[in-house]
């Protein structure tokens, strides 16, 4: 996560095997990529992947389609409504990661607040 907020690719490594930073110290990366989460128009999170459609929504405009909820693999295969559960969002995150992550949901909660949105509100626009 840190990695792709600072513009490299997931999972990218160094020769010795730790996370690539553009050559940042670990508490630089971080701050960093917590300084750009905060700055972005729309945080959405998986686990709460319809409340971030109707964000994504409500700041930037457009009409919620079912399609937006539906669970998509890329090989054709039959679309099923979004289920968080069949990934792990607390797997595979650095000591980095999670406080990017934190940073993520405040913002993500904050914005939501900001755009009085709720689980009840965002049902009645779907």
């Amino acid at each position: 996560m840190t990695q792709m907020t600072l513009g490299s690719s997931c999972g990218r490594a160094n020769p010795d095997g730790s996370p690539f930073f553009f050559g940042l110290e670990e508490w630089e990366a971080k701050r960093r990529a917590e300084e750009r989460v905060r700055k972005f128009g729309v945080v959405a999170l998986a686990e709460e992947w319809e409340l971030s459609v109707c964000l994504l929504h409500k700041k930037f405009g457009g009409e919620c389609l079912p399609q937006e909820f539906e669970q998509v693999d890329g090989l054709g295969r039959e679309a099923t409504r979004y289920n968080v559960s069949e990934y792990n969002v607390s797997e595979g995150y650095s000591p980095v990661d999670d406080g990017i992550y934190k940073v993520a949901k405040e913002v993500f909660w904050r914005q939501l607040a900001e755009q009085e949105l709720s689980k009840k509100s965002c049902r009645r626009e779907v």
